[in-house]
C-alpha cells in the first residue's frame, strides 16, 4: 500500500510529527521538509513514494530545465 497523502508543506510544524504513527505517517510527514528544499528556479524536479517503511526518490524529467543541466534534451 502506498501512502498518497498530500499536506500543505508551509503548514509542517515539529508539533504535528505523528510520533505514535506509522513508519510511513513518519516518513510522509518528514517529506514535508524535503520538498521545501531550494532546488534550481524552483522546479523540485524530483518524486518521493513511501512504501511502508522506505521512501524511493525519483527524478521528475517533466520538472528539468536545460538551463540548469545543459545535459537534459529540450
Amino acid at each position: 500500500m502506498t501512502t498518497s497523502t498530500i499536506i500543505d508543506p508551509w503548514a509542517v510544524s515539529e508539533s504535528g510529527f505523528p510520533a505514535d504513527g506509522r513508519p510511513a505517517d513518519k516518513l510522509t510527514y518528514a517529506l514535508n521538509y524535503a520538498v521545501l528544499a531550494p532546488s534550481g528556479h524552483n522546479t523540485q524536479p524530483w518524486l518521493f513514494q513511501v512504501k511502508k517503511d522506505q521512501v524511493d526518490l525519483f527524478a521528475d524529467p517533466t520538472q528539468a530545465l536545460p538551463v540548469v543541466d545543459p545535459t537534459i534534451a529540450s
